[in-house]
């Protein structure tokens, strides 16, 4: 179709000079850590969602921050995070 192909054009002429390119380790993790990232991360990530769009349409940050930070932790964001470290710090090793 021609706009999708004018689309394409552009994003290379004009989006595609300037991205970054990401460049992720083929992590692997453990069944229990599989099991804990499976647990935590939708509801943590429903959460930040939810209150990132909250923040957009009625703003709030800085007043309820401190408070988001602490729900965040009470909903195992520290667990999660080491779990990801855990994982890459495995990946690093075997790759020194």
């Amino acid at each position: 179709e021609a706009r999708a192909k004018q689309r394409l054009k552009d994003i290379q002429k004009y989006y595609e000079p300037y991205m970054t390119k990401e460049n992720y380790p083929p992590i692997f993790f453990k069944a229990e850590e599989l099991d804990t990232i499976n647990q935590l991360q939708p509801d943590i990530t429903q959460y930040v969602n939810q209150t990132v769009a909250k923040w957009l349409m009625n703003g709030g940050v800085d007043k309820e921050w401190d408070g988001y930070i602490a729900k965040l932790k009470q909903m195992g964001l520290d667990q999660l995070m080491k779990v990801y470290q855990d994982g890459l710090d495995r990946y690093n090793s075997t790759t020194k």
